[in-house]
């Protein structure tokens, strides 16, 4: 296929560029670049052709950090996001047939009330109901829920609190998913995703899936997925799981095709504001003492550091809390090179201080943000960190961008929306907005060591870009709004010229 008249977007520039590319098997085989301007096609063409005359053609954006399977099992099964009353959540819960209920999505604010036990029970007490919040890591379950899973053991485990049918953390990651998230579920949660993500632009996604499905299934999965470009990051369930992978990682870690890429670990160090579990230095607003939940200690992590740069891995580690960005930034100072070759990140960093931002810059570890947080959290946050703290602490967006940390942007999905465009609103706030795309498309793909692939629109690279009708750099905040592509390439085939993504040939 041939795209001539291309005004195409060069990350290594940050500029437009002009020129015809040839487009053979998925990659971009040859660019014809002029000296200057846009020129006219070259005959003669053999094969389909488009004429992109008056036409952007930028990245397709990659998604630094998600749950690909959460996104779909939110399409599997209802989902409870923006339910802003008793009412509607009623009516999600009853609608589900299956003998056992649980849905993701809920937020207290909206709901107008927290859906505790006592709650749930008045709305279902025939069957267990687990109903999770948005940000996964809080969960509330009602009496037959309790009793089904034998909850009453993990009473006060990581502040939860079984009398109300609160759970979090480590007891929610407790409760079994087996009947639910059956090998035919889990195939098609993984289409509906991809369907989605390429529907919005995100063509790449670095995504996290052990949480609820075992090794051998998901490997299962993503080896015979063709959707969207995944670069999965594994989450141990336990220590010997780490411990397995550092002794066999050929077995388990590697590139699988132009597809699938697994080369990465994910560790979690604490949880999320809105469970009130992300480890902070100085209580919680309200609190005496209490400064939320760490997974693990030092020396644990300084193991998986270890584990990690013998075996050429990037570790990425989930951090909310400035306490669990102390634990991650000693433990990277003392085990890891301050040149980061291998790449290590923190995932979220929603409270740093300057001190901590500046360490690190001098480890050089790469930070994957999302800068809709700060949008969805903005009533919440102050309220569990107290306004000076929440001002002077939170969300240090534009102090990252300032002392010259490497960004990616993610959504988190599906605690935020997969779709970019919420997410590139909120960043401008933080950043430029060439800056913002860059960040979404070549340095999150540089963060997985795929910019060769990736993120750019290259001789050699794959044939995923996004076609607009506006040059997105030109437009005021309204309009930029309002901006979306009017067609997807992705692996060297329109979106437009295909009636779905999957039974219309387009992977």
């Amino acid at each position: 296929m041939y795209l001539f008249n291309a005004l195409y977007w060069d990350s290594s520039v940050k500029d437009y560029r002009a020129g015809n590319l040839t487009v053979r098997d998925g990659k971009i085989a040859d660019i014809d670049v002029p000296g200057e301007g846009l020129f006219e096609k070259r005959e003669p063409l053999s094969g389909p052709s488009r004429d992109l005359s008056g036409h952007f053609l930028l990245p397709g954006f990659v998604d630094s950090h998600a749950h690909l399977l959460g996104i779909g099992l939110n399409s599997v099964f209802p989902s409870l996001s923006g339910l802003s009353s008793i009412s509607a959540l009623t009516e999600v819960v009853r609608s589900v047939k299956h003998p056992v209920v649980w849905l993701r999505g809920w937020d207290e604010g909206l709901l107008g009330v927290f859906p505790d036990r006592q709650v749930i029970d008045r709305i279902d007490s025939e069957r267990p109901v687990v109903l999770t919040r948005k940000c996964g890591h809080c969960a509330c379950a009602n009496s037959q829920a309790v009793e089904a899973f034998r909850l009453e053991r993990w009473d006060e485990v990581d502040g939860s609190n079984i009398g109300r049918g609160i759970l979090k953390e480590r007891a929610l990651e407790a409760i079994p998913t087996g009947s639910l998230f059956t090998e035919t579920t889990l195939t098609q949660a993984l289409r509906d995703a991809s369907v989605r993500c390429l529907s919005c632009g995100v063509t790449t996604i670095h995504s996290d899936d052990l949480g609820r499905v075992d090794y051998r299934t998901l490997r299962a999965l993503l080896l015979n997925h063709r959707g969207v470009r995944i670069y999965e990051k594994m989450l141990p369930q336990k220590e010997s799981d780490f411990s397995e992978w550092m002794e066999r990682p050929q077995e388990y870690f590697g590139d699988f095709g132009d597809h699938l890429r697994i080369r990465a670990v994910k560790l979690l160090l604490d949880g999320s504001f809105g469970a009130r579990t992300a480890y902070l230095n100085a209580p919680y607003e309200g609190e005496t003492d209490y400064r939320g939940v760490v997974y693990c200690a030092p020396e644990e992590l300084d193991r998986f550091v270890k584990g990690c740069e013998k075996n050429g891995l990037s570790l990425c580690v989930h951090v909310i809390g400035d306490a669990a960005l102390e634990i991650a930034l000693r433990s990277f100072e003392r085990r890891a090179p301050s040149d980061n070759p291998l790449r290590h990140r923190l995932i979220h960093l929603q409270l740093a201080s300057r001190d901590q931002i500046r360490r690190i810059k001098r480890q050089n570890l790469w930070v994957s943000l999302q800068p809709i947080f700060y949008d969805s959290d903005v009533l919440l946050a102050p309220k569990v960190l107290g306004e000076e703290r929440y001002r002077t602490l939170g969300y240090p967006f534009t102090a990252l961008y300032e002392e010259g940390v490497p960004i990616a942007l993610s959504t988190d999905a599906p605690v935020e929306t997969v779709d970019p465009w919420p997410n590139i609103r909120a960043a401008l706030r933080f950043f430029p907005i060439r800056e913002v795309f860059q960040f979404y498309t070549f340095r999150s793909a540089q963060s997985g060591f795929d910019e060769e692939r990736v993120g750019n629109i290259r001789k050699g690279g794959c044939a995923d870009a996004l076609l607009f009708d506006k040059d997105p750099f030109t437009l005021n905040f309204p309009e930029l709004e309002r901006l979306r592509p009017v067609d997807v390439l992705f692996n060297g085939k329109w979106l437009s010229d295909n009636d779905t993504v999957y039974g219309g040939g387009f992977l």
